[in-house]
């Protein structure tokens, strides 16, 4: 959203923060994209295959989606991955999708990749995204971590 935006780009012109992500499904993430070009900031593609509605038509990633064409949430793909129940090309497809509206949009490659709610480290779903990395010259993928004090 934009107010999301905006405090990004605070962070950002306080050097708080070396990069974003772009959620290339969300609302605003063309101006978001165009701005952060104008200012400078790097930008890793946020792959979205939880939430809304997929940048395919839900036809194209039947496995993705539920009945009413929207993503199957995060527990509900989470599930499915784990069973087997997601087609590995299905998610290649939504991926390089998501890859190409972000390039559309911000002019350039992602230069890292992460997911939304951390369904990139899925083992199912690894091995599309690093294939996805390299068709697009992306060399760095996001590893959460949690660390104790």
């Amino acid at each position: 959203c934009c107010h999301r935006d905006r405090g990004i780009f605070e962070l950002w012109r306080g050097g708080h923060i070396s990069a974003a992500c772009l959620l290339v499904t969300g609302a605003s993430a063309e101006a978001a994209a165009r701005e952060a070009a104008a200012r400078g900031l790097p930008l890793g593609l946020h792959v979205n295959l939880t939430e809304g509605r997929p940048v395919l038509p839900a036809a194209a990633v039947p496995t993705l989606v539920c009945a009413d064409g929207l993503l199957l949430g995060k527990e509900g793909f989470v599930a499915a991955c784990l069973a087997g129940r997601v087609s590995r090309t299905d998610m290649a497809k939504e991926i390089d999708a998501q890859a190409r509206a972000f390039a559309a949009a911000a002019g350039a490659p992602p230069h890292f990749i992460n997911g939304h709610n951390h369904v990139h480290v899925l083992p199912p779903l690894v091995p599309a995204l690093c294939e996805l990395a390299h068709a697009h010259g992306i060399s760095s993928i996001r590893v959460p971590g949690e660390f104790s004090a």
